[in-house]
């Protein structure tokens, strides 16, 4: 055991006595042993981090947040190329056969104009739309009504158009005719038809089929 407490005077004795110096030097190595403990010492320095752990499950998935305010538009893309157009046109033709009746009814023009390309189902789901011009210039969509000056006074006519497979039949009614010389009242038509089968009558949208201009534009139509 070491030396301690009263020990301690006896070697301090001893040294004075015979001067020994080397004994010196045991007792204080022996005294720095029996002194009491010194403070807590500074921390040392962080060791390296250890190895990341494996990942744990993930969690169960929160609520869905608000929706966010609608973003600003898009530029706006290029035109597309034009598509292919299916729709079946005449040339503007001026009907020769007809026929006029005065003596059953008040005066009737009727032309008969064979369409083979009208068919069963252009009828069920498409259009057969037929254009005239009255007049030389004004255009009008079957069915409309027009009228002219007779010795002061006015003939009213009604222009129908009625398509059954492969045939037209355009019909001109003078309506109040019979207070006229109906035996020379003929008049000429001039007319365009105009098929549109089913898959472009849905692609045509909002436009008007009895404005000619809208619908010689949208579908390319020649003068």
């Amino acid at each position: 055991m070491p030396f301690c407490n009263g020990d301690v005077f006896i070697i301090i004795f001893f040294i004075m006595k015979r001067k020994y110096y080397v004994f010196a030097l045991v007792f204080l190595t022996i005294f720095a042993g029996c002194a009491k403990d010194g403070g807590i010492g500074p921390a040392g320095p962080n060791g390296p981090q250890g190895i990341a752990g494996v990942n744990g499950p993930a969690g169960v998935p929160g609520p869905t947040g608000p929706r966010g305010p609608t973003g600003p538009a898009g530029p706006k893309g290029a035109t597309g190329v034009p598509g292919t157009v299916t729709a079946i046109y005449s040339d503007w033709k001026v009907a020769t056969n007809d026929f006029f009746d005065n003596v059953s009814q008040p005066g009737v023009d009727i032309w008969h104009v064979p369409v083979p390309e009208i068919t069963a189902s252009v009828l069920s789901g498409g259009l057969v739309v037929v254009y005239c011009k009255s007049d030389g210039t004004t255009i009008n969509t079957f069915p409309f009504e027009t009228h002219y000056g007779v010795t002061g006074a006015l003939v009213f006519m009604e222009w129908t158009a009625d398509a059954t497979p492969g045939n037209i039949v355009l019909t001109m009614t003078y309506t109040n005719l019979y207070e006229f010389d109906r035996d020379n009242t003929h008049i000429s038509i001039t007319y365009r038809y105009l098929i549109i089968p089913g898959n472009i009558v849905h692609s045509m949208g909002s436009i008007n089929i009895k404005n000619y201009t809208q619908v010689k534009e949208a579908l390319h139509l020649p003068d």
